[in-house]
């Protein structure tokens, strides 16, 4: 997380460690609570893009989200927290805890992947939990603003 310009990373806090895993992800599809899943792609000029995972307007199985992972990609899983109760709650809990808009998306990486997404900068701030597996995290300082 960067704030007024620092990065803030606090390591070694064991209480979401297997908090959502692989297991939780094919309960949520199981009940249906996964209904938008995205595949990072690399588009036009080296830029990610999502493409869809799963048949449109349908909810998302653990078979769709199996063969991302069994090619060794990256499935992005935006906003889960508005269909997934347990997600629901780690917003909420953010939400009473700082005080500011939450969206949680959730992103699992196949074995073997070296980039799970490439280097980019996200509009707006990005809180991590690592939940389960290992993961290298690069984070650098915010572009300059363009004029």
């Amino acid at each position: 997380a960067w704030d007024d310009d620092d990065a803030v990373l606090v390591e070694g806090i064991d209480a979401f460690d297997g908090w959502f895993g692989l297991k939780e992800l094919e309960a949520a599809c199981s009940n249906g609570e996964v209904r938008e899943a995205g595949r990072g792609v690399l588009g036009a000029g080296g830029a990610w893009q999502m493409a869809r995972v799963g048949v449109k307007d349908e909810p998302i199985t653990y078979d769709d989200v199996k063969g991302v992972l069994d090619a060794s990609q990256t499935v992005v899983l935006n906003s889960l927290d508005a269909t997934c109760s347990r997600v629901a709650a780690l917003s909420l809990a953010s939400i009473d805890a700082f005080g500011l808009p939450v969206c949680t998306n959730a992103y699992a990486t196949g074995a073997g992947a070296a980039t799970s997404a490439p280097p980019h900068t996200d509009k707006q701030r990005v809180l991590v939990f690592q939940c389960f597996g290992r993961k290298h995290w690069r984070v650098w300082r915010p572009p300059g603003q363009s004029k």
